[in-house]
């Protein structure tokens, strides 16, 4: 394996989002949206009512103005989406508030005059105007934001109701010959992403795996490397070449980042993980052989590029902090979530502390269901707020739900508890995050739809839809969406 790392030093600070409630509309990666009328190339006055913020087709009129001569805004050369501010006159020191405004977008942040601040959240082809201030001097300039280049810009995004607590969700993508990880707000306005040339063939082409934590991404992109990024871009670690091969999903804490990853065993494909530090170094590794009696069937072809004479046992799909020491799994073929010590650091790591059967597993299950509870296929299993369980459960009833489970530890029993219908059987894929009120947002990755729910109702109060318009090679599936705080 290969490490890389990058760093620099600079503030960031985000835009704030709408909660104005917001009609049906659709986004193609930002752009004119209403309909024009004159679509010729000629400077005469469009001859249709521009509703949006946006340029009218013909003209792309905005407004740009130079800032004073000591500080400057610009458009970050490599992301049409980051805004770079700073002082350049080496003689101001102390602080400067810089205020930025885009449409209902606004954002103030202070920060040493010597540093870069890194501006995100900011919707594509748009106007936005900026103040700073500076003992007692203000500047102003104004400039639109950058156009979304070739793979992002071919994301769709509808959206429709009205968001609760939701402000913004990332989703992993393949889109258009490109890969990578983007943030979409409420409004279906894409207004933060990271993009890589796709790599990686079949179902491991491009990211095949996803966290967002406090404004930092972990990706695994092509079956065979590791992106952690921060938002600005600037603070970056790779890990590239692992020797296994890198599938279905990632988990970000604050000591380790932990990826799925499988290999042959016999004439089996059995799933295990890797364990990585801050700064890219392999620490710890964990298989699922070492712990369970290995099976000689399988289910499917998912693994035929890479062990192409081996059948898929168990088929990892999810791992998820579990507090600082635990991650929760989920073995799909198997029907099962375990527990497992993965603080590589305690002399028990590895310890699987409990296995739960969702109905038809071959593993023995430590749980009694009390209410004849079941799932099937499942997805992205989570700890909840109140300690119970979190399943995106695809396949046991006639559509996909995302669901609770009520476990006791304590005396090993489980039972279902609320859960939150899809109008799909989404036959592959699905996430289930709770948020801090107790909404939840589920998406069912097959239809691109992403729900957000409240505790206790069954009809979505907001919905989203993702769709890539020119989908390329690859899965292209939309696996999670991860809910995304933005600054106040």
């Amino acid at each position: 394996m290969k490490l890389l790392r990058t760093s620099s030093v600079l503030w960031w600070v985000g835009m704030a989002c709408s909660t104005t409630p917001h009609t049906p509309s659709v986004t193609p990666g930002g752009g004119d949206i209403d309909a024009d009328t004159d679509t010729d190339t000629d400077t005469d006055a469009d001859t249709d009512a521009d509703t949006d913020a946006r340029p009218t087709a013909d003209t792309g009129d905005f407004t740009t103005t130079v800032g004073p001569d000591w500080a400057s805004c610009s458009v970050d050369p490599t992301n049409a989406l980051r805004v770079v501010c700073a002082i350049s006159d080496e003689a101001r020191t102390g602080t400067a508030t810089w205020t930025v405004t885009q449409g209902d977008r606004v954002r103030t942040a202070t920060a040493p005059t010597g540093e870069e601040v890194v501006l995100w959240g900011l919707a594509p082809n748009l106007q936005l105007y900026w103040t700073v201030e500076h003992d007692g001097d203000v500047g102003t300039g104004a400039f639109p934001t950058g156009t979304l280049p070739t793979g992002v810009a071919s994301l769709q995004v509808t959206v429709e109701g009205t968001p609760l607590e939701v402000e913004a969700f990332a989703i992993p993508y393949t889109c258009d010959g490109q890969a990578g990880a983007a943030v979409v707000d409420t409004d279906g306005d894409i207004i933060w992403y990271r993009q890589e040339p796709t790599t990686g063939s079949g179902v491991l082409a491009g990211p095949v795996g996803i966290d967002w934590v406090d404004d930092r991404l972990l990706l695994a992109l092509g079956g065979r490397d590791l992106l952690e990024t921060d938002v600005t871009g600037r603070d970056e670690t790779r890990v590239l070449g692992t020797e296994r091969p890198l599938h279905h999903d990632v988990a970000l804490g604050e000591d380790y980042r932990y990826v799925l990853n499988a290999d042959q065993h016999g004439i089996t494909v059995v799933d295990g993980f890797y364990v990585f530090d801050v700064d890219g170094n392999l620490v710890g590794e964990w298989d699922l052989a070492d712990h369970v009696e290995v099976g000689d069937t399988g289910v499917g072809a998912f693994w035929m590029m890479e062990f192409p004479f081996a059948v898929d046992w168990s088929h990892a799909n999810s791992i998820e902090l579990d507090g600082p020491d635990h991650v929760l799994l989920s073995l799909k073929h198997l029907n099962t979530i375990l527990r497992v010590v993965a603080n590589p650091g305690r002399p028990d790591f590895g310890t699987v502390e409990w296995f739960l059967d969702g109905g038809r597993s071959s593993l023995p299950s430590d749980f009694t269901w009390t209410d004849a509870g079941i799932f099937r296929d499942q997805h992205h299993v989570s700890r909840m707020a109140d300690g119970s369980l979190g399943v995106f459960d695809n396949t046991s009833q006639e559509t996909s739900r995302a669901m609770v489970l009520d476990i006791d530890e304590g005396n090993r029993t489980v039972a279902e508890g609320t859960s939150w219908p899809f109008p799909f059987r989404c036959a592959i894929q699905g996430s289930l995050y709770e948020q801090p009120g107790g909404n939840v947002l589920g998406m069912c990755s097959t239809s691109g739809l992403v729900h957000e729910f409240t505790p206790d109702g069954s009809e979505p109060a907001w919905e989203a839809e993702v769709l890539c318009l020119q989908r390329s090679a690859g899965s292209g599936h939309l696996a999670r969406a991860i809910p995304v705080d933005l600054p106040e």
